[in-house]
């Protein structure tokens, strides 16, 4: 993460899942922040990885293109 540049969200989850992260924030000595950080990471890597994804995301820009295209 870029020092100082940093997205404020709001993420609204089951309390049994912030329970959860709650607990493995204790265990891990993290906040509940790194763990979700760190989940984010992991969910980004799995999509890199998945080729139907990856797939319909060049789709959509190309789209996005063919759109601001014909915008000029």
């Amino acid at each position: 993460m870029e020092q100082g540049k940093v997205k404020v969200i709001t993420v609204r989850i089951a309390p049994d899942d912030a329970h959860r992260a709650e607990i493995v924030a204790r265990v891990d000595e993290i906040s509940v922040n790194e763990v979700f950080r760190r989940a984010l990471v992991q969910y980004f890597e799995h999509k890199r990885t998945d080729a139907d994804f990856v797939a319909r995301a060049k789709a959509m820009v190309a789209r996005d293109a063919e759109i601001v295209g014909g915008l000029r």
